[in-house]
């Protein structure tokens, strides 16, 4: 990508990144950076895995994907968990499928609730080629899927697609889209009660479609006991449409609130979100660049962040490295104490698709160009 190659060509002289904006301005971008020099280790994964998803759980590193073999012979659903306390030896966590789907699915959204594992999967077939999705739960000891859904569920001539999984007040929650008694899609959510995924109604909510806003989610996370999806409105109107970067927030059953977040691009999207307890920060693409929010106490506002291209397949949420909020995009990780001062530093080859962090360690998931996925860690 541009902004790959750009960082590529600078020197590794450190230089911590002088604000040039305040929260909230209209152009929420940081003074021109210089990579501060990083050390990246590459960590092997085991043979015939394709990595996807990370997750830390009781100190320990879980990566989810994919594993040679499976019924068809391209492939089955797998975790491999680390033994903790810095040891990088991976071991596998048993996945057992109940379904002709299950034994075929790809993760989608993989959360924790700092014990248990909820995962999300999805693979398409039948005669139409619509993902068939399936839900799962366990911990450490395996992982195990829950009674099919059937694909009405999630799924049918209303289905939107599905943005992700959260856990609030200890209930597993997925968030994604559906139709309703209104023209366009709704944002929907579904609350796992007994053995069934059961749909909320989104009518006369800020999830629901309106003739002049229809809006799309793409992630989810809570803070304390809300729910807050990120997503965009796209707004209809006066001869043209353009997206607009949102986040909806509420109870499990509302009520329900949309915020717009600030900005002046001609078209941007919030992508990714995660929360800490204290406060949420949301980060999305605005005209090709990458852009980061909070949000506390009911109140949006714009973090200005160091320029860094991406595209909305890019944008990851942003982790906590060593104490400092840290944003991993295709053109470096920047990171912050304070959400002001910012530090950019080299990030590892490829193209980041998932991140976490323990401690003073983080670990990037990075797909190089001919789709081969490499784990990478760095200390901070």
């Amino acid at each position: 990508m541009t902004v790959a190659r750009r960082w590529g060509t600078l020197t590794t002289a450190a230089l911590v990144v002088a604000l040039a904006g305040c929260a909230g301005a209209s152009t929420p971008f940081v003074s021109t950076p210089v990579v501060e020099p990083q050390s990246w280790t590459q960590l092997a994964l085991p043979d015939g895995f394709t990595a996807s998803t990370l997750l830390l759980l009781n100190g320990q590193l879980v990566v989810g994907g994919s594993e040679a073999g499976g019924p068809d012979g391209d492939g089955q659903p797998a975790f491999f968990a680390t033994g903790g306390s810095g040891s990088t030896a991976f071991t596998p966590v048993p996945v057992a499928p109940e379904s002709f789907y299950g034994a075929r699915t790809l993760w989608f959204s993989v959360i924790s609730d700092g014990s248990q594992i909820f995962a999300l999967g999805g693979k398409t077939g039948g005669g139409h080629g619509n993902p068939r999705w399936t839900t799962w739960a366990g911990d450490l000891a395996g992982v195990v899927e829950d009674p099919a859904p059937g694909i009405e569920v999630f799924g049918g001539w209303g289905a939107g697609g599905l943005a992700g999984m959260a856990v609030v007040n200890g209930q597993p929650v997925i968030v994604g889209g559906h139709a309703s008694s209104q023209p366009g899609l709704d944002i929907a959510v579904w609350l796992h009660q007994g053995d069934d995924w059961v749909r909320q109604s989104s009518d006369a909510t800020a999830l629901a479609a309106t003739g002049d806003v229809l809006p799309f989610p793409t992630a989810v996370a809570v803070e304390e006991s809300e729910l807050v999806i990120a997503g965009f409105a796209q707004h209809l109107g006066g001869g043209k449409v353009w997206d607009a970067a949102a986040i909806w927030v509420g109870g499990q059953a509302g009520p329900w609130s949309r915020i717009d977040l600030p900005g002046d691009a001609a078209a941007s999207s919030a992508q990714a979100v995660s929360c800490d307890g204290e406060r949420c920060i949301v980060t999305g693409e605005a005209d090709g660049a990458l852009v980061a929010w909070t949000f506390a106490n009911g109140t949006v506002a714009s973090i200005p962040i160091p320029v860094l291209e991406t595209t909305d397949r890019d944008v990851l949420a942003s982790v906590t490295w060593g104490g400092r909020t840290t944003l991993v995009a295709p053109g470096g990780v920047a990171t912050s104490t304070d959400l002001n001062t910012w530090s950019l530093h080299a990030g590892p080859s490829g193209t980041p698709i998932a991140a976490t962090s323990s401690g003073s360690i983080l670990y990037v998931l990075t797909s190089d160009a001919d789709g081969s996925v490499r784990l990478w860690s760095a200390a901070g």
